[in-house]
């Protein structure tokens, strides 16, 4: 030497410059040596600088090494293809060290890196001496992540790889020498069978192993220790940062790998990295500590959950972790957060198919102190749109409920064709709205767009257990449901109804104890259903199908109820009812569909206790009130159970009025309100105030035809009963009916405003007297017949206050009396009485033996206030013809009527009057109770004085 060359070239396609120079061997042992070489006009370039020593034996050089550029991915864009790169790389860069190179090995001593503003040092050595080892150890001070992220990516365009100089050498080889690359003609020789099993096993394991193409070299040993003191990152200060790995006997060993995260947190991990079936596996354990949970939320932009801000402030995480490229699997997996603490294991295989398995366990956790933030949130006063009602919804216009349907609510569920999960959760303990709820669990596999429910039960929630399985499939087009079966037990409907925060219509702590259970099957929009409900004492069994489409919902199911104690289950749904007698048990059936807008019910048969009834009727939701249609038969009707008991008055209750004479009563003024008289009829009429609002509810139209009606004597048969309910105006358009050998034909209107007004018609003809008194006194002292014409009106809100303001007239007629005897305890006590007294009169007249004979009584009458005044009173009988006027207090039920007989005129009589000179009329009167008057018939002027 020396020698010295510079130039440029181009190697691969890339333009260099290159300096170098060797100078004048010492000693036959030692050069010194310079290279520097720069990259085309990226401004990159690199300066070796030393002495190579050992000519004569080992060579070994010694120097500095420097290298920089103005960007490193202009560095990178020369020996790569086309694509974008990260935008940092476009810094200037800079690398400097000692070099100690030899055959046996290389170290890098003060090792200094720069990319931008960011400073790595450390050493870097080579041990090439047997096998080969790598140690490096480097040490960045701080790394400004927020800032790198923010600069623009570096846009390039895709290059077509270029072809290396060797291959285009492998390509003309191969055109000048094809057969070398040719498969052989000549079949080699079998080889014995154990030898070619050998080698198939060999083959087969080495195409194993080779698999994934990744394999760790067994022949390099080598460690890396890299420490960050500080990282910037999402504004958050990550402190102490450390890696430290070796790779040894084809096994990479993670040794730490550990940081300070924002939040009083720290993460480590440590582990081996090992290379099966081509594939690079990683087994370790996982751990971190949090300390301010709410401050990595902050730190990572993310708004924690709405809770109370003593809840997740701390949490710990372990778990042993398996990883692959294929599967990704924590066992082990203990959390911690607040005082609650899951347990359990979590695997991930991700792919075209993503798969997971869950077994995980929640020991106890307390929602009342997670739910306080959002019960304590205040409302907004903002008034709610009141919802739709069905009337509306029913009556929207044809596009817009084609539309809604057409929209499929479940087509998120579609995205779960990918997942294939098998999950097992359990909690043991959940404290929710103060009441602990045990043992919940879920076993459950997503597969092929399918959910199979094998286990869903909760052991305890306030009194109630739950069980469901079955499966859901074709969840990515329509859901179908295959053998749901569900089984729920609730002891105290009413601590239920209190925990799910539902206000019931009725009081569930008398439903008793609730049992639903079941099965479906199906499309999820119309299954088939077969369910039981337990309730009051009694079931309800439901079997058919419903259609769920949003607004094309309906339903077509039979339906029977069973229940032993009908009193008790009207009382359980709400009904204020006691009955005076035993109703017996309910037995409905029925075949009833409908949807949002009409229910029908369809061969309804029904036996409530003695009673059978059938029929149909529907049920319009869509008017503007529920409308009930219903045609119905009855057997025969014994009404008297069904009546309400009469309640006992209080001992010290006080009582006016008592027995008061009609006459002489107290006047009131014309302005006065009806329920000024109330309080005064000595307690006959009840006083309990009765509510008719619930009329102003709901419409209805019925037709009743039955058999019989039965209410103590009474009896009414044949009965047919049309009757409408509409804006609260209840009438009862026909009530025809058979009633003690006579017909019966009534309407009644009933209007239920705050203060409820009555109208009645009523018509009797041909009622057989006798068997009327019968059904009151018991026995038959009177024959005949009779005839009534009623047209009353009332208001008020009790019987009492009805009574007392009876307004209205009519007239009525007795014909073909035959009086054999008093017949006290009737309302017509007065006018037998009267009529026995005329044939007494005629036994004495007669000489001691009783006269009979057959009489007629007549008259009409007005009613005011409860009070029924008579003026045109007619009586014609074989003893003669009389006139009488006078008043009935219905209300005080009394009687104050006076008049006058004229004596027949027969030769009895005229033979009488002659002889005594008696006049030819005599004066009565009738007055006192209804039931039982004072008749006094003046006979002082007859012979005898009477």
């Amino acid at each position: 030497g020396p020698f010295e060359s510079n130039g440029k070239l181009v190697a691969r396609g890339i333009p260099l410059s290159y300096d170098v120079s060797l100078g004048e061997i010492i000693h036959r042992r030692t050069v010194p040596v310079s290279l520097s070489v720069s990259l085309g006009e990226s401004g990159a370039g690199v300066r070796i600088n030393g002495t190579v020593t050992g000519l004569n034996g080992q060579p070994k050089f010694k120097g500095k090494v420097q290298g920089k550029g103005k960007a490193l991915s202009a560095l990178i864009a020369a020996f790569s293809g086309g694509g974008d790169l990260p935008g940092f790389l476009a810094q200037d860069f800079e690398i400097k060290g000692a070099v100690s190179a030899s055959a046996t090995g290389v170290d890098v001593g003060n090792l200094a890196m720069r990319l931008g503003d960011v400073r790595v040092s450390g050493e870097v050595s080579v041990d090439l001496a047997g096998a080969t080892n790598i140690a490096a150890t480097l040490r960045v001070s701080q790394v400004n992540v927020d800032k790198w992220l923010a600069m623009p990516a570096i846009r390039r365009a895709a290059k077509p790889a270029r072809e290396s100089r060797s291959s285009l050498f492998r390509r003309a080889a191969a055109a000048m020498v094809p057969a070398a690359h040719a498969a052989p003609k000549k079949a080699p020789k079998k080889a014995p069978k154990k030898k070619a099993n050998k080698g198939k096993e060999k083959a087969k394991a080495k195409a194993v192993a080779t698999e994934g193409g990744f394999t760790i070299p067994d022949d390099i040993n080598g460690s890396v220790n890299l420490v960050v003191d500080s990282i910037i990152f999402k504004g958050g200060l990550v402190r102490k940062f450390q890696a430290s790995a070796e790779l040894a006997g084809g096994e990479v060993t993670l040794s730490q790998f550990s940081a300070q995260l924002p939040g009083s947190s720290d993460l480590a991990v440590f582990g081996f990295i090992t290379a099966e079936k081509g594939l690079p596996k990683f087994e370790g354990e996982f751990e971190t500590s949090v300390g301010d949970l709410r401050g990595v939320f902050k730190w990572l932009g993310a708004s924690p959950p709405p809770v109370p801000k003593d809840r997740l402030r701390k949490l710990t995480l372990a778990s042993r972790v398996t990883a692959t490229p294929r599967e990704i699997s924590a066992s082990g997996l203990d959390i911690q957060f607040d005082s609650s603490r899951i347990t359990g294991r979590v695997s991930v295989s991700p792919g075209k198919k993503i798969k997971l398995g869950v077994d995980l366990t929640l020991d106890r956790i307390n929602l009342d102190a997670y739910l306080a933030a959002k019960r304590q949130a205040p409302r907004s006063r903002a008034k709610k749109p009141p919802p739709p009602s069905i009337a509306s919804v029913a009556k929207s216009a044809p596009g817009r409920t084609r539309k809604a349907a057409s929209a499929n609510p479940l087509a998120a569920l579609s995205a779960l064709a990918d997942i294939q999960a098998d999950i097992k959760v359990r909690a043991k303990k959940i404290i929710y709205k103060g009441t602990p709820i045990a043992d919940i669990r879920f076993d459950g596999l997503l597969a092929d767009g399918a959910l199979a429910v094998r286990n869903f039960s909760i052991a305890s929630m306030a009194d109630t257990r739950v069980k469901v399985s079955g499966v859901v499939s074709g969840l990515s087009g329509l859901p179908k449901i295959k053998n749901l079966v569900f089984n729920i037990k609730a002891r105290d409907p009413a601590r239920l109804a209190r925990l799910a925060g539902m206000e019931l219509p009725i009081d569930p702590g008398k439903l008793g104890a609730v049992t639903f259970k079941g099965r479906a099957s199906g499309s999820i929009f119309k299954p088939a259903f077969d369910v039981t409900l337990g309730v009051a004492g009694g079931t309800l069994v439901a079997t058919g199908n419903a259609t769920l489409l949003p607004l094309i919902s309906g339903f077509d199911v039979k339906a029977t109820v069973r229940n032993k104690d009908t009193a008790r289950l009207l009382r359980a749904l709400g009904v204020s009812y006691r009955p005076g007698g035993r109703i017996g048990g309910l037995n409905i059936s029925a075949r009833i569909k409908g949807n949002t807008a009409k229910i029908t019910l369809r061969k309804i048969r029904a036996a409530i206790g003695e009673i059978a009834v059938s029929g149909r009727a529907s049920v319009d939701l869509a008017a503007v009130r529920p409308k009930i249609t219903a045609k119905l038969a009855t057997g025969e009707v014994f009404v008297d159970p069904f009546l309400p008991a009469k309640r006992k008055r209080k001992v010290g209750r006080r009582r006016r009025g008592g027995n008061r004479r009609a006459v002489g009563r107290r006047k009131t003024s014309p302005s006065a309100s009806y329920s000024g008289r109330s309080g005064i009829s000595g307690g006959r009429w009840p006083d309990e105030p009765f509510d008719l609002s619930a009329l102003r509810n709901l419409d209805f139209s019925v037709a009743l035809k039955s058999k019989a009606i039965t209410s103590g004597a009474y009896r009414i048969e044949n009965v047919d009963l049309g009757a409408t309910l509409s804006n609260g105006v209840l009438r009862v358009q026909r009530l025809t009916g058979n009633i003690f050998g006579g017909a019966l034909s009534a309407q009644a209107a009933v209007t239920a405003t705050i203060r409820p007004s009555y109208e009645a018609a009523l018509s009797l003809s041909g009622v057989d007297v006798g068997r009327a008194l019968k059904s009151v006194t018991g026995r038959v002292l009177t024959t005949g017949r009779m005839g009534v014409n009623l047209n009353l009106s009332s208001v008020g809100n009790s019987i009492d206050e009805i009574v007392s303001a009876l307004a209205g007239g009519g007239k009525f007629s007795l014909s073909r009396l035959d009086v054999k005897g008093g017949a006290k305890g009737s309302a017509m006590s007065g006018i037998f009485d009267l009529l026995n007294g005329l044939n007494q009169l005629g036994g004495v007249l007669s000489g001691g033996k009783r006269r009979g004979g057959l009489a007629d009584v007549s008259g009409s009458f007005s009613m005011n206030r409860g009070v029924a005044q008579f003026n045109d009173l007619r009586l014609e009988s074989a003893m003669g013809s009389g006139q009488a006027k006078g008043s009935v207090d219905i209300y005080r039920w009394t009687i104050d009527v006076d008049g006058r007989v004229n004596l027949a005129q027969n030769l009895l009589t005229q033979f009488l009057v002659k002889k005594s000179r008696a006049p030819m009329s005599l004066p009565f009167r009738v007055s006192g109770r209804l039931n039982a008057p004072d008749v006094k018939l003046d006979t002082a002027s007859l012979p005898g004085g009477g």
